[in-house]
């Protein structure tokens, strides 16, 4: 199989070659004839600047004389080296001019024979040729013809008959200057074309290398992918379209590596998280199996463990998947803008009964209507984490505080405040990390995901958040979002609370 490379270099070698027999063909067979076309119209401009002095001055006589001087006062020699000119009037030769400077012209010389064996050249200014010449110009009022005249050389006649002055004008030229030029030429263009040819194929050869050089780049990394290297990242040295490909490759290799981590990460994590309570719900079973299956107490009081674990297992395997579609992109993000003070009011509302039963008080403080735009969505799961994380650390007066407040800069910020034991200093920039639980909350339930998807759904909206804390005063986990001015695009008291918590379920069970 040929590599670019070679068909590159082959594409354009046969470019080369067509040139060059075009070349060819053009100096063999269409250069001559272009030539002698370009003397024919040269040599009939002429003719017709002859013809205008004429029509403008006339000749006056038979000799031509002041055809002469007209020609003089144009202060121009029309006539070249190589070139005659034959006026006749009537049929009366009136003006020839240019003799001298064209070696035998056919017009004004022939062959006489002096001798019954030697011919000899003669100026015949009223030869055979001419005459003959002449009438057939006056017959068809123009004329362009080839003649061969003496020694076998040829000339071009061109003539034009002005029939109100009753004159003719023919005017020749020599083409043996024109074959001496066709034959120098032909042998110039054979040796340009050789030397096209030996140019282009180097020009071949570099511009394929050039030209396959960020592609054998793109190869090599693509090799380096599949063998499971996926921090390769391919150098952008163009502009093109070469160059888009190349950013989008690494784009590419960028996502595949990221997806790879996250694969890693969530293998690693399940491993590690679904050890526990497959242990427990193992011995658990084996033990009703074997020891307590006659003992009702025992035996249903195992089973609640049984299903406690398999509960907090599917929890689990829930809040890491979640985790693992925030940290890839793949979490749908629907931005809407709603009154945050009557979110977080409706959503208080749903922790009645809970706290309720478990002496516990959820406090809302809110300014009023406050506008921002988010994903109503991704943020109810936000504050579910927050207060779920402020319910397993509420201090002995049991208050968890839910708060609205006019931050700084047109923001607005969301505080959830516990009265629990605090977090250590040295600890505080762990918090937000997945699997990390201080040492205040070592015995207490959950896996160490919840802030985690706080974090990474609160990096997706880009708002600002973080947690103060003091050892044995509590905690206060906060993040802000921009304000809006304009109204809602949600009525937030004429829309039931359950349309505004469109799909999605919160990482626990909300409160009946």
């Amino acid at each position: 199989m040929k590599s670019i490379k070679q068909k590159l270099m082959a594409y354009v070698s046969l470019i080369c070659l067509v040139l060059v027999g075009l070349v060819f063909l053009f100096a063999q067979f269409l250069l001559e004839p272009a030539y002698l076309g370009a003397t024919r119209r040269d040599l009939a401009g002429k003719v017709n600047k002859f013809a205008a002095i004429i029509e403008e001055n006339g000749l006056m006589d038979a000799t031509g004389r002041n055809f002469h001087e007209a020609v003089l006062r144009e202060g121009n020699p029309l006539i070249e080296d190589g070139e005659c000119l034959d006026i006749s009037y009537g049929r009366t030769l009136a003006y020839v001019g240019g003799l001298d400077r064209i070696a035998r012209c056919a017009l004004h010389y022939e062959h006489i024979e002096s001798n019954w064996t030697k011919w000899i050249e003669k100026r015949s200014e009223n030869n055979l040729l001419v005459l003959r010449l002449r009438e057939q110009t006056r017959d068809e009022g123009k004329l362009a013809a080839e003649v061969e005249g003496l020694n076998a050389t040829s000339q071009l006649v061109v003539g034009r008959y002005l029939e109100d002055e009753d004159t003719v004008l023919l005017m020749s030229t020599s083409l043996e200057r024109i074959g001496h030029a066709v034959n120098v030429l032909k042998r110039q263009l054979m040796w340009v074309g050789c030397l096209l040819l030996v140019v282009s194929l180097l020009t071949a050869l570099v511009f394929a290398h050039w030209f396959t050089r960020p592609i054998e780049a793109l190869s090599a990394a693509a090799r380096r992918i599949a063998g499971g290297d996926y921090d390769v990242q391919v150098p952008v040295t163009l502009k093109d379209e070469i160059g888009q490909l190349t950013e989008d490759f690494n784009t590419m290799a960028r996502e595949v590596a990221r997806s790879d981590a996250v694969q890693k990460d969530l293998i690693a994590n399940v491993s590690h998280d679904l050890r526990t309570p497959l242990t427990l719900i193992k011995g658990y079973a084996e033990t009703i199996r074997d020891l307590n299956g006659d003992d009702r107490a025992k035996r249903d009081a195992q089973l609640d463990i049984i299903i406690s674990e398999a509960d907090r297992l599917g929890g689990l395997v829930g809040s890491v998947m979640e985790l693992s579609r925030l940290d890839a992109g793949t979490e749908k993000f629907q931005p809407v803008r709603f009154d945050i003070s009557d979110f977080c009011e409706e959503l208080s509302y749903r922790y009645e009964d809970i706290c309720e039963k478990n002496g516990y008080r959820l406090q809302l403080e809110t300014p009023g209507e406050r506008i921002i735009a988010a994903d109503p969505d991704l943020i109810s799961r936000v504050l579910h984490n927050l207060i779920s994380n402020a319910i397993a650390h509420v201090g002995e007066d049991g208050m968890i505080l839910l708060r609205v407040l006019d931050g700084p800069d047109g923001m607005v910020t969301v505080e959830v405040e516990d009265h629990g034991e605090g977090i250590a200093k040295d600890e505080l920039p762990h918090v937000f990390k997945r699997y990390y639980r201080a040492r205040q909350a070592n015995g207490k339930p959950g896996a160490g995901l919840g802030l985690s998807i706080v974090r990474a759904i609160l990096i997706t909206h880009r708002f600002p958040f973080g947690v103060r804390s003091t050892v044995g005063a509590g905690s206060t986990f906060w993040f802000s979002a921009p304000a809006e001015g304009a109204a809602p695009s949600v009525p937030p008291r004429a829309t039931p609370a359950r349309s505004i918590f469109t799909g999605g379920r919160p990482p626990f069970s909300q409160p009946k």
